[in-house]
């Protein structure tokens, strides 16, 4: 548990780096996958969620925090983690997270490239609808609003590519994983119960089912 919470301490960290990127437009669609010392902010209304991935254990782990106006931590909020082993979920008080819940994960590639870093102190400003992978692991983390305030959610992807975008840069979910979505307002964790790909029904049609099940559910 001390690692865990030292890996989001190194999260945090990165996340308070100043955003020289402040004044750039918020990029939209698919994005290239990022290494550590760059941190993906989406920022809504003075809230942020912050995301970014370093070494914890020997695995690399993509933390996400939520802020409060200039960067700063919240005194009540929550934050999530999510790496090869485990999803994690924290609930911060005065600035400081407890753990609440983890869940096994299983085996998955990093289907997003080998870990390294690719940025010192870099900031990647993104838009709603955004997609981002972390480099080292098989996580994709797509921008989302949650009412007025910034969310994120987090999958881990498996290696099967695909033509063209579904459920994140160009790869199914991996089926049976737990990931997160995580707001200024609330954390969820998320069971895949489905790779993502959208089913065509017989009238031609689309089904819309999300391919993943709310399992826990914490709010401020």
């Amino acid at each position: 548990m001390r690692a865990a919470l030292g890996a989001i301490a190194a999260v945090v960290a990165a996340a308070t780096v100043a955003t020289a990127a402040r004044g750039d437009q918020p990029r939209s669609g698919i994005l290239e996958p990022v290494g550590s010392g760059v941190t993906v902010v989406y920022a809504v209304n003075g809230l942020s969620i912050r995301c970014s991935v370093g070494r914890a254990g020997g695995e690399a782990r993509v933390g996400c925090s939520a802020r409060g106006s200039g960067g700063r931590a919240l005194e009540r909020g929550f934050e999530a983690t999510i790496d090869a082993k485990r999803t994690a979920a924290y609930r911060v008080r005065h600035g400081r997270p407890g753990s609440l819940a983890s869940w096994r994960e299983p085996a998955g590639p990093a289907v997003y490239g080998t870990f390294r870093r690719s940025g010192q102190g870099r900031v990647v400003s993104v838009a709603a609808g955004a997609t981002v992978g972390f480099l080292g692991t098989g996580v994709g983390c797509t921008a989302k609003r949650d009412g007025t305030s910034p969310g994120i959610r987090c999958l881990l992807h498996g290696g099967e590519g695909l033509p063209g975008p579904c459920c994140g840069p160009n790869y199914t979910l991996l089926v049976g994983s737990y990931g997160f979505f995580l707001s200024a307002r609330r954390l969820q964790v998320l069971h895949v119960v489905g790779d993502g790909v959208t089913q065509v029904g017989a009238g031609g049609g689309s089904t819309h089912s999300p391919p993943y099940r709310v399992v826990a559910e914490w709010r401020r």
